[in-house]
C-alpha cells in the first residue's frame, strides 16, 4: 500500500480517503443482491442466476491506483435453486454449497454439494 491510503490505514484515521465510488466487480458477472457471499484468501464466492450457479472471483489490487481488480468465472452451474449458504472446509480443501431442498408434503431440509477448492486464477 502506498501514498495517502497507506497513511490513513496506518494512522487508523477515518474520513480522509475521499468519496467512495461504486464497485462494478460483482455486477460485471451478473451478480445482484446475492443471498450468500464468502471470502477465502483473495477469492470470493457467490451464487447468481436464480441461485443455480456459483461464481468465483479473484480480487487483487492494482499496483498503481490501489483499486480492486476482479477476475471471475463460473465455478459450478446447474444446481437446484435455493442456495442458502456457502462455506470452505480447509481441512477437506473443499467449497461447500448448502441448498434448501423442499420435498412435497415434507419439511424443508438442507443438502450440500462439496466441490474441490480450485483457486488457480
Amino acid at each position: 500500500m502506498t501514498g495517502k491510503l497507506a497513511v490513513v490505514f496506518n494512522a487508523r484515521s477515518a474520513n480522509h480517503c475521499g468519496a467512495a465510488q461504486p464497485n462494478v466487480g460483482l455486477s460485471m458477472a451478473g451478480v445482484t443482491a446475492p443471498n450468500a457471499i464468502i471470502r477465502h484468501g483473495s477469492y470470493m464466492y457467490t451464487p447468481m442466476l436464480n441461485n443455480t450457479v456459483v461464481v468465483q472471483f479473484k480480487v487483487t489490487a492494482d499496483s498503481i491506483s490501489g483499486l480492486s481488480q476482479y477476475k471471475f468465472r463460473t465455478y459450478i452451474a446447474g444446481l437446484p435453486p435455493e442456495i442458502t449458504g456457502l462455506g470452505v472446509a480447509d481441512d477437506l480443501q473443499s467449497l461447500m454449497i448448502y441448498i434448501n431442498v423442499l420435498n412435497l408434503g415434507a419439511v424443508e431440509r438442507e443438502n450440500f454439494t462439496r466441490l474441490p477448492l480450485c483457486e488457480d486464477m
